[in-house]
């Protein structure tokens, strides 16, 4: 079973502003990396792939948000 991922509204704030900012892929990727698992429900796995980035990446991606 996989374990549900939570996030603040902060979190979720930044990650709206990098993406209606983003000038580069990475900053998308970035900003993705958290609104597909928080809005779009969607798991880590799945986010990931579809972002063409490990799992491990993804992780790293959302913790720059925590910080």
């Amino acid at each position: 079973m996989t374990r549900a991922a939570i996030f603040s509204k902060n979190e979720i704030v930044w990650a709206n502003e990098l993406r209606d900012h983003a000038k580069t892929v990475e900053e998308m990727q970035r900003a993705l990396s958290v609104l597909l698992m928080a809005e779009g429900q969607m798991e880590a796995e799945k986010a990931s792939a579809l972002l063409g980035i490990s799992k491990r990446t993804l992780f790293r991606y959302r913790e720059s948000f925590c910080h």
